[in-house]
């Protein structure tokens, strides 16, 4: 396939690395040729300086008769006028990066209106595996299948799981959930298990199932099952956004520590089911006195990977259940 890619940021360097890797054949664009000398002396790909969104640009690229556009810049508009232009040159398929909530709204819209085939959306896709992670306390990973269907959660084996030293045929037939336990991990050793097989202390398991299912089978098996709900968030950012919506829906109540105090008056404007707390994450001070680590779970937004891990060390040794940090994103703006 021809592809070209717009926006030679974190995101679109890895596309272009994935899709080479596949044997197409890339051409990438960006406004930087910094960006694109460090590219095009790693990968075998074309290059060209300039604005994706220019019409003298994209036809240089090849976009007449270019299977994919991929446009992935740090600016929505862009990626927008980007791809509408593309498709009226003559590309087969568009995909742009939206994350401005507003904008993403109206996906199915842009769709219609400007042939725009996808909308991909990484602080929306972050929001939701944030909240699928707080849906399992127990578990350390959490992956969606069949379009969020079903999950797949890894949790480690602890004593006085009623499961450790219990073959798996047992299991199945008590059927405690219509779950299914895919792999086991031992001593760095990943198994697929068989009836056979019984889960020891140390093992990590993943099971597959739906939400409910996962639940019943952790209370089954002696898990105290405590549902989060209260989760407070350290740093305003568009992931914090999308997640209140999210944790709205699950009905978990959510507070917001923002620094900026503008961006705390339009956090408040836009949720107004959300505590919104001005001052700075990293006081520990402050937090204790709002009391952000009485919560069940802390999530740390920041964008900053420094800052992330003391807020998170904080919170642990302040006797949070359940703490989550996200590292920094390129072209966040935060």
């Amino acid at each position: 396939m021809k592809i070209i890619i717009v926006g030679m940021g974190k995101v679109g360097c890895a596309i272009a690395r994935q899709l080479v890797g596949e044997a197409h054949n890339i051409t990438v664009v960006d406004t930087g040729s910094a960006a694109l000398e460090r590219i095009g002396g790693t990968l075998d790909v074309m290059t060209l300086t300039g604005n994706g969104a220019s019409i003298r640009v994209l036809v240089d690229a090849g976009v007449r008769d270019a299977d994919l556009v991929i446009a992935v810049t740090d600016s929505d508009e862009t990626n927008l006028v980007c791809c509408l232009i593309a498709k009226k040159l003559g590309a087969r398929h568009t995909v742009a990066r939206v994350r401005n909530p507003e904008y993403y709204a109206d996906a199915k819209l842009l769709h219609r209106e400007i042939g725009l085939d996808v909308v991909i959306n990484p602080d929306l896709a972050a929001a939701q595996e944030i909240s699928r992670i707080l849906a399992f306390p127990a578990a350390f990973r959490v992956e969606p299948f069949a379009r969020g269907r079903v999950d797949m959660i890894g949790f480690p084996i602890i004593d006085g799981d009623e499961i450790a030293g219990v073959p798996l045929c047992e299991l199945t037939r008590e059927r405690r959930a219509e779950v299914l336990i895919c792999a086991a991990e031992r001593s760095g050793t990943f198994l697929i298990p068989r009836g056979d097989f019984a889960p020891q202390v140390g093992d990590n398991i993943y099971m597959v199932g739906t939400e409910v299912e996962l639940q019943k089978m952790l209370r089954s098996i002696g898990r105290k099952w405590q549902r989060i709900r209260t989760v407070s968030v350290i740093g305003g950012s568009r992931i914090a956004e999308y997640l209140a919506a999210e944790l709205k829906k699950a009905g978990v109540e959510m507070h917001l520590v923002e620094q900026n105090g503008e961006k705390c008056e339009k956090l408040a404007a836009k949720l107004p089911q959300v505590m919104i707390i001005r001052g700075d994450g990293a006081d520990s001070e402050l937090l204790q006195e709002e009391n952000v680590f009485a919560s069940d779970a802390l999530v740390s937004l920041t964008g900053r990977d420094e800052e992330n891990l003391l807020i998170a060390f904080s919170a642990q040794r302040s006797g949070v259940g359940k703490v989550l940090l996200a590292g920094k994103r390129e072209g966040s703006g935060e």
